[in-house]
């Protein structure tokens, strides 16, 4: 599995706010979508006065990235920005390849 960033942003207050109360009953529901086959959430942080948020996840790909981020995109218009990254002991793996 591959280790994601994830960032999101709302366009605008106003959506931010409507978001916020569907993610307040998402959280309160138990965040049934943060783990499904071949995707889970690692870690999420939200930034309420910016509008954003970040995540570390854990994919099969970027389709289940994409599953994940889409309903957040298609109701509320966020940008999201998506980096695969490497954790510590992946990063060292590699390094000690490349020496």
């Amino acid at each position: 599995m591959q280790t994601y960033l994830i960032h999101w942003q709302f366009p605008d207050q106003e959506a931010h706010m409507k978001g916020a109360d569907v993610f307040a009953q998402y959280v309160e529901s138990g965040c049934e979508s943060d783990k499904f086959e071949g995707f889970k959430v690692i870690n999420r942080v939200v930034n309420p006065e910016g509008a954003s948020g970040w995540a570390i996840v854990k994919a099969s790909d970027h389709k289940a990235v994409w599953k994940w981020c889409q309903p957040w995109c298609k109701g509320f218009g966020n940008d999201v920005e998506v980096n695969p990254v490497l954790t510590d002991s992946e990063y060292l793996a590699v390094h000690k390849e490349l020496d």
